[in-house]
Order: structure tokens, then sequence, then C-alpha cells
């Protein structure tokens, strides 16, 4: 991504620059909105630490303010607002989104009406008078009242006590002598607040550590971190040492989860070896009982006289074999052979097969024992 208002977008807490009118006046786009919170959001995503917004502006557009605005409010990175010289109207609101906001000690806050005695300018007051009392801790009332009048902020124990910034920045006496004699002019203070924006900027780049790569030796390093073209040296190393923070990390969670898989595989092993024990046992116990309801069977159609004791065992085993209703159908064809009780008459005894007609039977016994007495 081009960074438009980031001015360091390789360090771990960037700065942020809001250095013009908000929106668009006279036909010339000042700060855009949009581009900001896409800005913004674009560094979220880039995990930083923070980031600080510097703030010098005239105001302007109450809309691309709101997006501002709203950006700051709710972004992850918990940015830190600076009043660098002048945040006029909508640019004072805008310092109110940060959470913590920080004044120069020459810097000035104003907020006012919104432009104009149309609907649209009333409401428009009407929220930004919200925007700052939800900040300030002051109600919306006393807010409207002070921004029907146009009031001035000046960087102060005063402006802390109201809930108008959290902290004061206590520049050098030469930038407060500068600042010192410049009356309540917007433009004036904007003038001469950029010219120690810019100088503080010249400072902090001149202390960032330089180095004297090879130019092959600085696309080495873009390539392996992955970072744009352009950005100091330091902020390349920063990008390194991250990365490789997060490979040691990577490597311990890895380690951890293949410690994790050999103890799950030796369970697993243990589990499958119990549960292919308690098959076999399953297994063992449910022919146990098919060859005891076997014999039971088998044993039933021996008593009927079906089968022999002899043949008993067999019968059990085609049972195993064949199933148990296989082997039941098909004894139930067989007729009765056993011999059934003995049974004496005139002296003599015979035997009657059991299953038969006894009458019949006994009729057949008399008639043969009387062809014996012939």
């Amino acid at each position: 991504m081009n960074f438009t208002y980031t001015v360091n977008p390789g360090a771990k807490i960037p700065t942020m620059l809001i250095d013009n009118h908000i929106g668009m006046e006279d036909g010339v786009m000042g700060i855009d909105g949009s581009v900001f919170q896409r800005e913004l959001k674009a560094l979220e995503n880039m995990e930083k630490d923070g980031v600080d917004i510097q703030i010098i502006t005239p105001g302007g557009s109450v809309l691309e303010a709101w997006k501002i605005y709203s950006a700051i409010l709710n972004s992850s990175l918990k940015p830190t607002t600076y009043c660098m010289g002048l945040c006029a109207s909508s640019g004072g609101n805008i310092f109110q989104a940060g959470h913590k906001r920080v004044m120069a000690d020459y810097g000035k806050l104003m907020y006012h009406n919104a432009s104009g005695d149309s609907e649209a300018s009333k409401e428009f007051t009407d929220s930004c008078a919200t925007m700052v009392a939800s900040r300030t801790g002051k109600s919306k009332q006393d807010v409207l009242d002070l921004m029907a009048k146009t009031t001035w902020v000046s960087a102060n124990q005063d402006a802390i006590n109201n809930g108008f910034c959290d902290e004061i920045l206590y520049t050098s006496d030469a930038n407060v002598k500068r600042i010192a004699k410049l009356s309540n002019d917007a433009k004036a203070i904007l003038k001469e607040s950029r010219l120690i924006l810019n100088s503080i900027n010249s400072s902090q780049l001149n202390n960032t550590e330089r180095m004297e790569p090879t130019i092959k030796d600085i696309k080495c390093l873009y390539s392996e971190t992955g970072v744009m073209e352009g950005l100091e040296v330091s902020f390349i190393k920063d990008a390194i040492v991250d990365i490789k923070n997060k490979l040691n990390t990577a490597n311990g969670a890895a380690k951890n989860l293949q410690d994790i898989n050999s103890k799950l595989e030796v369970e697993n092993s243990k589990l499958k070896a119990e549960v292919e024990s308690i098959k076999n046992s399953a297994a063992d116990e449910l022919k146990k009982a098919q060859k005891e309801s076997a014999k039971q069977m088998v044993g039933a159609f021996e008593e009927a006289g079906k089968i022999t004791a002899k043949a008993v065992d067999g019968w059990v085993d085609t049972c195993e074999k064949l199933g148990l209703e296989t082997v039941k159908a098909m004894l139930d064809e067989l007729p009765i052979n056993k011999v059934g009780a003995e049974i004496v008459i005139d002296n003599k005894v015979a035997n009657v097969a059991s299953g038969t007609n006894a009458a019949s039977r006994l009729q057949e016994i008399k008639a043969s024992l009387n062809k014996g007495n012939n």
C-alpha cells in the first residue's frame, strides 16, 4: 500500500500527519477521510504497537472529519492524538477522538458552530457537540454554548481539568518564544506551528539509526522481510527481528503439537488393543452361547427320538456351519425312530415306538404274540 499520511510505516509506532485542511476547499482536496481510514486500517493489519497522530489543521468538511474521527476512535491501535499547534473547528473534533490526547504547550483548540444557517448546518453543529461532549465529559448543552460563541482552548492545566486533553507536551523555550507573540489568529498559528512540527520530524529522522549497506544487501532485505522499498534500514532490522521471534514461537508451537501427537498415537494404540480384545472376547462369548443353544436344540430332538445320542455332537457341529434355524428345519423333517417304553402283554415283551398310535400299535403287538403262541 502507498501511504499518504503515514511518514514512517515501518516503525513499531508509526506517525500519521493531519497537516492540511479537512476535505475539499476551493476545489483542492486536503485530508481525504476515506484514504485516512484505509491507511489506519492497514496499520492495524500490520499489527503495530500503536500510532501517533499529529494534527495541525484549520478544520474543514464535517463529513470528512466524521470519517477520520470514527477511524481513530474505533482503532484497535488506540491512537494518541497530538495538537501540534492548531486544531480548529472539525480539527478540534478529530483531536478528541484519541485514546490519549496530548497538547503541545503552544497548542490551541478552537470550537465553533458549523458555517451556514441551513438545517443541515444545525445538524452538523449538534453532531459535533456530541462528539466533543462524549470525550470531554461536559454536557452537550455546555459544548453547544461554547461553540456558539467560538471558544479557544489553550494548552494548560485548565484544559486538562475541563476534559479537553489528557496531557501537556512541554517543548523547548525557543519554540515557546516563537509562538508566544501570536494572537488567536488561526492562520498565523497554523503557519508557525507547521514550522515547529517540521523541525520536530526532522529531528526524529536525524536521530534514526542509519547503516551503509550495499544495494544488493538492501534489495535482499526488502525481499526477505517483505517490507516496502524505501524504508529505513532500521525498520527492516526490526522486521527481521519480528520475523525471527514469530518463527521461534511457531517452532515452539510445532514442537508442542508434535509431542501431543506422539502421546495421542500411543493412546490410540492402547485403545485399538482394548477394542480388539473386547471384540475377541465378545466373539468367544457369542460362539459359546450359540453352541449351548445348538446343544439344547439338538438335545431336544434326541429326546424326541429323531436322532441318536451318538449323532448329537455331529448335529451340533453342523449348527455351527449351517446355522441353528437351518439345522432345526432339517431335524423337523426326520422321522421318529426312538424305541419306546417296554410293554408286557401275555407274559411277552414288546417295544412301543414313541409317537405312534398306541391303540393301533397294541393291536399289532397282540397279533404278533398270538401268532407266536400258535
